[in-house]
């Protein structure tokens, strides 16, 4: 197998599959074993060390990130904004019979463990699809995740929306009586537009063919086998998500611009680990032994089934006659040099992914709510930035199948038709939601923090409720919070602390409520 690295096949179909293969056995940490067609050609093309094996690859560690962060979580049953029953994928709508669409959808498409699989194969390969299935045979519609792999081409407008695309992959044959002894042949489907029309069509081993389950009705409501047929649907029902768009025809994987050191690593401490076994299990020499051969040559470890990589622990010798001296034929390898090197390659990736520097785990010692929110900050900026190409591309698919959910009379989806997104029925995003738990300890420290400051600011003249408007505090949450026996009891304190340096705090409160009906005055 022929392994091609340049860039200018990025988009090519055969190049795109490689890669995807490629960048999953990373995830699996197998990318250098010969189960893998790829293997050796791989070490080949990038003159990696024979015995390479994934060591210190963080491939499965940001995947595993990314899958927990993009849309980790679980899902509101009932498709709710995320304020009264947590959802990690809160849906703002103001149209509730949406909502109940949705939920349903959701629970079609097992979407609370589907889901994962989407963002999952977004992060490692660069690229994830979501097709809309419409399938009258069970009569529901439902998402479902497709691998980009047998994508061979798509189309798209400007806008991202797939205007064509063309399926290819390996099923098993159909038919019953084959002139083939193969028992797979390769399954085609293309969907395309005419008008607001869109024309399917079906293919076996690159000819039309009728595969089982393209059924359709005639005039007479007589059921048949078809290999073209027409949806009145107005889109493609298939969104296209690019994990990190840098305004190519395809996504980059989250770990496209680290896999050459990645690779460096993985070769580096590869041999550093060959070494300290050959260091361990040191030959001993034979002085004035002869080998029984009369030539001289150097003997190559057999390859056996007890020990198939025999060279990752052998040391090998030339042999001489009576009397020759010993020479080392290979160079020692520093240990800590190669241990240090290894580690600044490593230092490096993590300054890459502010993601994997995130984890508390890794740091010794105490950790302050502040600072544990400032080692994460650049983490959460990046799921941040991420999450729109998700989330847009989500509320998109619902839509769709919310439309053919509607156009097929289903009970929760009979507000709708196949007017109804034009209309502005369907107004639907995904909301917002913290990229990383909060602590319920970093609440009392917050809070904590809060009231010292607000103490300091006390004895210089500002009034309580002017200093929590000043930190975000909701005009409602202030009144409440000022009749309560609470701030009577903070009141006390302050001026306990400060001892008779707060001005009275009720004339301050009437300032601030004067001040600021001179301003909505004004306004």
């Amino acid at each position: 197998m022929l392994f091609r690295s340049s860039s200018d096949v990025f988009s090519d179909y055969q190049a795109r599959k490689q890669r995807y293969a490629i960048l999953f056995s990373h995830y699996e940490n197998n990318a250098y074993r010969d189960i893998k067609q790829f293997s050796q050609a791989y070490k080949t093309a990038f003159g990696l060390y024979r015995f390479t094996r994934a060591i210190y690859s963080p491939a499965y560690r940001l995947a595993e990130f990314w899958k927990a962060h993009l849309w980790g979580g679980v899902l509101d049953p009932d498709a709710g904004d995320g304020k009264e029953v947590p959802s990690c994928l809160p849906i703002i709508t103001e149209n509730e019979d949406l909502r109940l669409a949705i939920a349903q959808i959701f629970a079609w498409s097992n979407w609370n463990v589907k889901k994962n699989v989407v963002s999952l194969k977004g992060t490692i390969l660069g690229d994830s699809i979501i097709k809309v299935v419409d399938d009258t045979k069970h009569d529901r519609v439902y998402l479902k995740s497709v691998h980009p792999g047998t994508i061979k081409s798509i189309s798209l407008d400007p806008t991202s929306n797939v205007k064509e695309y063309y399926i290819e992959e390996i099923r098993e044959d159909p038919r019953k009586s084959r002139s083939s002894s193969s028992k797979y042949v390769v399954y085609g489907e293309r969907a395309s537009r005419n008008g607001e029309m869109v024309v399917y069509e079906t293919f076996l081993n690159g000819k039309p063919y009728a595969w089982p389950g393209n059924i359709t009705e005639d005039e007479n409501g007589k059921e048949l086998s078809v290999e073209k047929w027409e949806e009145p649907y107005g889109f493609i029902p298939m969104v296209f998500i690019k994990h990190n768009d840098v305004g190519l025809d395809w996504g980059w994987s989250e770990y496209h611009a680290v896999q050459s050191k990645i690779r460096e690593v993985d070769d580096l401490a590869s041999k550093l680990s060959d070494q300290i076994r050959k260091s361990i299990a040191a030959p001993m020499l034979l002085a004035g032994v002869r080998d029984p051969n009369t030539e001289l040559k150097l003997k190559t470890p057999e390859k056996k089934a007890s020990s198939p990589e025999k060279g990752r622990e052998t040391i090998h010798f030339v042999y001489g006659d009576v009397g020759a001296q010993a020479h080392k034929l290979y160079s020692d390898l520093n240990i800590e040099q190669t241990a240090g090197y290894i580690k600044d390659i490593l230092r490096s990736i993590e300054d890459d992914y502010p993601e994997l520097r995130s984890d508390p785990r890794n740091i010794t010692g105490e950790i302050s709510g502040r600072a544990l929110r400032m080692l994460r900050q650049d983490a959460d900026d990046k799921v941040k930035e991420r999450r729109p190409l998700y989330d847009d591309a989500l509320a998109r698919a619902l839509q769709m199948a919310t439309t053919i959910g509607g156009m097929r009379g289903y009970e929760e989806f009979k507000p709708f038709n196949l007017e109804s997104f034009e209309k502005g029925d369907m107004p639907l995003r995904i909301g917002n939601r913290p990229v990383f738990t909060k602590d319920p300890l970093e609440d009392l420290e917050y809070e904590e923090k809060l009231w010292d400051v607000a103490s300091k600011a006390a004895s210089k003249g500002m009034s309580i409720p002017l200093f929590l408007e000043q930190h975000g505090w909701e005009e409602d949450d202030i009144n409440e919070f000022i009749g309560t026996t609470e701030y009577q009891a903070r009141l006390k304190s302050i001026e306990m602390v400060n001892e008779g340096f707060v001005p009275s705090q009720p004339d301050l409160e009437k300032k601030r409520m004067q001040s600021k009906g001179k301003k909505s005055e004004k306004a």
